[in-house]
């Protein structure tokens, strides 16, 4: 397991083999709906290995490139016997690009349902306590990023700058993750995405519905209002 760069939690004062637990807990947070998940197209690389290798890279592996980190997931994922070869990080990009919006939602659901079993952890006094926050952040200064969110960063007020490069950092594209995760376990159960004018408020309603029925939604003072 020499590839696998900073695995967290590793147990360095053991060297035995962890195939068997790696295994395990892929088979209990992988649900077996991806199965069903058919590619389009000459797509070779099944739903269920696709999301084996996104939750390696960025779930466990926290050192190392992207393709540093999907070698290194090939890696475990063939000692474990669930692929034959490797998968190029291009090959993963792009089948990630494509079929990301069938993936998510089977595997937030299944690790909510997996939460759900684990008895003392849902539910505080019979409620499941939801938080929810934003933060904005700098995503790559794209074409592809900059006419993707273009409208939502848009200022409606035009602006001179004294250079050239004023005038690309400011083109910079901001986003705003809104995320609602539960508080027992930590994991994140529901988000949004948007541009850096969007509003945390609206974000939460839209995941309103996804949330159990009796959930305790906890919020700061920027969620008053009657829309919430």
């Amino acid at each position: 397991w020499e590839r696998i760069p900073e695995v967290p939690h590793q147990d360095s004062r053991h060297g035995g083999d962890p195939t068997a637990e790696i295994q395990a807990v892929l088979n209990r947070i992988l649900p077996e709906s991806l199965r069903d998940i058919k590619r389009h197209g000459n797509a070779t690389v099944p739903a269920e290995v696709l999301a084996a290798i996104a939750m390696l890279c960025w779930g466990w592996i926290t050192g190392g490139t992207i393709q540093e980190r999907i070698a290194a997931a090939c890696d475990i994922l063939k000692r474990v016997g669930r692929v034959d070869e490797a998968v190029s990080r291009q090959g993963v990009m792009q089948a990630l690009a494509s079929c990301s919006g069938s993936l998510l939602p089977a595997i937030t659901d299944h690790l909510a349902e997996q939460v759900r079993q684990i008895k003392g952890h849902w539910t505080t006094r019979g409620r499941v306590n939801i938080a929810v926050d934003g933060t904005k952040f700098m995503a790559p200064r794209s074409a592809a990023n900059q006419a993707h969110f273009a409208a939502e960063n848009t200022c409606t007020r035009p602006r001179s700058y004294a250079t050239d490069a004023d005038r690309s950092k400011a083109a910079t594209v901001q986003l705003l993750a809104t995320v609602m995760w539960h508080v027992g376990s930590g994991l994140p159960l529901r988000w949004r995405i948007g541009g850096s004018t969007a509003s945390e408020r609206h974000h939460a309603v839209e995941m309103l519905h996804e949330l159990p029925a009796n959930a305790r939604l906890i919020a700061d003072a920027e969620y008053v209002g009657d829309r919430i």
